[in-house]
């Protein structure tokens, strides 16, 4: 497999999509189930390698500052999610309780990484990598979390009280068709009007702290990928169908890796009151605040990548 450096053009704003997505897919490529993953790929055949996992509707190219530095002592791969950035976003895919996630990861480490690696994972992508460092520690070196998504049981039992048991009947099974095609109009609604560049610029202006790291390829780099034929399919099911998840609670009380909570203090979407809980679910998570919102390898990535090399150190 071919894992060839790369230098991203940070400075400019003009980036072409062209370049952004060169940025993204440069070194690896893979396939899961006949469906393709591109990842960006740095390998100085140094230290530990580390594997960069993106949130929902990111891409690998969210890894743009940080990647390089880490780049000069490890090796390092971005990989786009199935569903997200420049990977697949096949039409069959079910993304219930993020297994596709989960196994394409693995497939990942397996097949490219091949040694045990540091996974990091912000947001949905946080959730993702949980849930390998849970179900196959042999494939985990350590991991952090970095605002990371993902469902507490308190969380599934308030909402199982909320809805009625009800016998099914020809009567419900009307009801269900037309609630499903209601949300499917709703949400697809909803993807139209998210992926429009203004609202884009609007929603990472309420998750970043530092304004200044909101450029145009950043941008594009949400829109481009929102532009393939499935996108809209796959937002409708990864929204729908990761709602009934294997709680936090249940893979942390897997969980054997030693772990780190980096957390950008100012999220409005998932607060620091999130990664208290998980400490007290796994005492021995280490945690480091920042001075950042919801994305701070893209919004404080000199300090995250400090935090970050830091604790290696230790592994």
């Amino acid at each position: 497999m071919d894992r060839r450096s790369i230098s991203l053009d940070l400075d400019e704003e003009s980036d072409t999509l062209d370049e952004v997505a060169e940025a993204v897919a440069t070194g690896t490529e893979q396939e899961i189930e006949g469906n393709t993953t591109l990842a960006t790929g740095m390998d100085a055949d140094l230290g530990t390698p580390v594997v960069l996992v993106h949130g929902f509707g990111a891409s690998g190219y969210h890894w743009r500052y940080c990647a390089p530095t880490l780049a000069e002592k490890h090796r390092v791969f971005a990989p786009c999610l199935l569903g997200f950035g420049l990977s697949d976003k096949p039409k069959e895919a079910t993304y219930e309780n993020g297994e596709l996630w989960r196994d394409q990861l693995v497939h990942f480490l397996e097949s490219v990484v091949q040694e045990p690696a540091v996974l990091v994972g912000n947001s949905l992508g946080g959730r993702a990598v949980l849930h390998v460092a849970a179900t196959r520690p042999d494939l985990v070196r350590g991991l952090v979390l970095v605002n990371s998504a993902g469902r507490f049981a308190e969380e599934n039992n308030m909402a199982s009280m909320a809805e009625p048991v009800e016998e099914l009947t020809a009567l419900t099974q009307v009801r269900d068709r037309i609630r499903t095609a209601v949300q499917r109009a709703v949400l697809s609604l909803t993807f139209l009007w998210t992926k429009r560049p203004t609202r884009v610029k609007q929603v990472l202006e309420a998750v970043y702290s530092n304004r200044d790291r909101i450029d145009q390829s950043l941008v594009d780099s949400i829109i481009e990928p929102a532009l393939h034929e499935n996108a809209m399919d796959t937002f409708i099911k990864v929204v729908g169908q990761t709602r009934t998840q294997t709680t936090v609670n249940e893979l942390l009380g897997r969980l054997k890796a030693p772990t780190l909570l980096l957390w950008g203090m100012k999220d409005p979407w998932i607060r620091p009151d999130k990664a208290d809980y998980i400490r007290t679910l796994y005492p021995q998570a280490e945690f480091y605040p920042l001075d950042a919102g919801h994305c701070p390898q893209d919004d404080s990535p000199e300090e995250f990548v400090e935090a970050l090399t830091q604790w290696m150190q230790k592994l």
